[in-house]
């Protein structure tokens, strides 16, 4: 019986929630005579604590927008990419808290078949 109301008391108590990074969408696809890739993505964070944060792309030497005393963010960006990147979320300190990849996809179009010259219209 004690045993059942430990479970049942364990099922009340809230977890600690991680943080979170959510990016959508995750991957462009395009021809290569597309390139760059232009496509726009969501990116959501989400942590328990205020913290001063960056977001960045990983190739770029520079954020690409901060953020000071917060808890969550939402945030549309506009992408030009010519091969796969990775969205970082980094404290001041320019420690990486969270990080994501995004895909460049190029899209091969299937070979075309030879045709055999051969006549099935005999009747």
């Amino acid at each position: 019986m004690s045993l059942l109301f430990l479970l049942s008391q364990l099922c009340i108590v809230p977890l600690a929630m991680a943080d979170q990074l959510n990016v959508a969408p995750k991957a462009c696809a395009t021809s290569s005579e597309a390139l760059p890739c232009r496509f726009s993505i969501s990116v959501h964070y989400q942590t328990e604590t205020e913290q001063n944060l960056c977001l960045w792309l990983k190739h770029e030497a520079q954020p690409r927008r901060c953020y000071t005393g917060m808890k969550e963010l939402s945030e549309e960006l506009s992408l030009a990419l010519e091969k796969d990147a990775t969205i970082e979320i980094r404290d001041m300190n320019s420690r990486v808290l969270l990080s994501t990849q995004v895909s460049v996809v190029l899209f091969q179009p299937p070979q075309k078949r030879k045709r055999r010259g051969l006549n099935w219209d005999l009747l």
